[in-house]
């Protein structure tokens, strides 16, 4: 004979949270999955044409992004079709992490701003341009600003236990702590914030173009409200 729990507001109340962070997960997965075909499959320009930039924040707005990142388009890259600026939550660190890895995977990033957990781990993978050679070439300018927060191991080679064997150091990303234009142009906390250029881009030349400018648009005075 089955024995069944009856279904009442005490068994559905345990049931919920038991489950919970498991609905939880199944909710974000389904909303980034959405989230994802949408980004995919709305008419948009081809990834040669357009530029797509994540920031993570949780203080500033598409408004101000547009705002501060428009013109840098319109001067130094016109013919880029589309500059599509996205955030990633940056207090929420499950979410953080579900967002970044279903953005990265899918290739659909050409800059990213981020946290220093995020940048490194990611860094780590060998998913960001290493950016030295830039700028010897002279393709990027960091004249007044302390890249050495910036350099980060990538793993090439790992023994059968999985432990790395052969590394690389390289600068992957330029640290924004002295770049205060960021955060009086976009309202995003720059303390602990890495610009880096994803190594699957749609146009790596547009890209670095329109890196540098960034770059050099952050120089400014420190906003009264970031202390």
């Amino acid at each position: 004979m089955a024995i069944s729990t009856p279904v009442n507001r005490n068994s559905l109340k345990h049931h919920f949270d038991y489950y919970k962070f498991k609905y939880l997960l199944m909710v974000i997965i389904v909303v980034a999955g959405w989230s994802l075909i949408y980004t995919v499959t709305r008419p948009q320009a081809p990834d040669h044409s357009r530029i797509n930039v994540y920031i993570q924040s949780d203080t500033t707005s598409e408004e101000l992004m547009h705002d501060f990142l428009d013109p840098i388009w319109k001067e130094y890259v016109p013919q880029e079709e589309e500059l599509n600026l996205m955030t990633i939550l940056a207090n929420d660190e499950f979410t953080a992490l579900q967002q970044l890895f279903t953005i990265v995977y899918a290739n659909e990033g050409d800059i990213y701003l981020l946290k220093a957990p995020y940048f490194l781990q990611y860094a780590a993978q060998g998913a960001f341009v290493p950016l030295e050679g830039l700028v010897e070439e002279g393709k990027l300018q960091v004249d007044g600003i302390d890249i050495r927060a910036g350099y980060a191991e990538v793993t090439l080679e790992k023994d059968r236990e999985g432990y790395p064997i052969r590394t690389e150091r390289h600068l992957y990303g330029i640290p924004l702590r002295e770049l205060y234009g960021f955060a009086s142009g976009m309202q995003v906390d720059n303390q602990d914030l890495y610009a880096c250029i994803a190594v699957e881009n749609g146009n790596m030349e547009d890209v670095i173009t329109f890196f540098n400018a960034m770059i050099q648009s952050g120089h400014g005075e420190k906003p009264d409200w970031l202390q």
